[in-house]
């Protein structure tokens, strides 16, 4: 039950965190075909500020149910420490060789 119970969580962070993420852009995009406006490429104007915001939280998006799946599941936490190891681990052997 507390399994189910997590991961029914975890799936309304992950849909909560899209759906704030992509607002921006719903709305900016919404507002553009009201208003019949097009982006310019100056970025004193604050119109051109929302939509590179609104880009940059869209692509922040991608990463956000990885970071949510890493802070919550112990056995992938466990996985990223055996991979971080290892690769500390083979950088360590080539440098050594590589100094020796």
């Amino acid at each position: 039950m507390q399994s189910r119970r997590r991961a029914l969580m975890l799936l309304f962070a992950a849909s909560a965190s899209f759906i704030i993420l992509w607002m921006a852009t719903v709305g900016l995009f919404m507002l553009s075909r009201i208003m019949n406006t097009y982006f310019s490429r100056d970025f004193n104007d604050p119109f051109a500020i929302v939509n590179e915001t609104s880009r940059m939280l869209t692509v922040l998006n991608c990463s956000t149910s990885t970071c949510m799946y890493v802070l919550t599941q112990v056995r992938v936490r466990e996985e990223l420490r055996k991979a971080m190891k290892y690769g500390a681990n083979r950088i360590s052997q080539f440098v050594t060789v590589a100094n020796g």
